[in-house]
């Protein structure tokens, strides 16, 4: 992110993406000769030197800003520059949809003729389950597909992909209430 951010201000040149085959650095200007190294002295000076103009005060003033101070408190609550960050969201919170097998509003409506509402695909797993009150014991799917009027496939994929939510137990039935 720095990278892009000196980038923007105009401090680095941007890299070739596709970089030619030609090798195209230039000569160096001054011939190398093994002539007096310069002293200690001048050595340092130069280093803080280039170190002062590297550092753009420009720069670091937009990085604070942008960015912010980020610091925690000891509490833990993340804090940036002199607003506390705050995590609370705006939306309001989902419906609480009630599912236990009481919850019958639209389950029994009227539905055409060869398709299933959902208080008879609760009773086909049911009876599959041998679970239903009017039927002791399992029924096979040609009984289901038989008694209902529809295909076997039909039956086979409601066993085969549908399931039953779990029954609710009394803790669960006194928060629905």
């Amino acid at each position: 992110m720095g990278q892009q951010l000196r980038r923007a201000v105009g401090r680095v040149k941007e890299v070739e993406k596709f970089p030619s085959r030609l090798d195209r650095r230039s000569l160096p200007k001054e011939e190398l000769s093994a002539g007096k190294s310069p002293s200690i002295n001048d050595v340092s000076a130069r280093g803080s030197s280039s170190d002062d103009s590297e550092r753009d005060p420009q720069y670091d003033t937009m990085l604070n800003q942008m960015v912010g101070r980020i610091k925690a408190k000891p509490g833990g609550k993340a804090e940036m520059g002199e607003a506390s960050v705050v995590e609370t969201s705006k939306r309001p919170l989902p419906k609480l949809r009630n599912t236990t097998p009481e919850s019958t509003r639209y389950e029994a409506k009227p539905v055409p003729q060869g398709t299933l509402n959902v208080a008879q695909v609760r009773h086909i797993m049911l009876l599959y389950q041998g679970k239903a009150q009017d039927h002791k014991g399992p029924m096979t799917l040609n009984e289901i597909a038989k008694n209902y009027r529809i295909d076997v496939s039909q039956v086979q994929k409601i066993t085969q992909f549908l399931s039953l939510p779990p029954e609710a137990t009394d803790k669960q039935k006194k928060r629905y209430e």
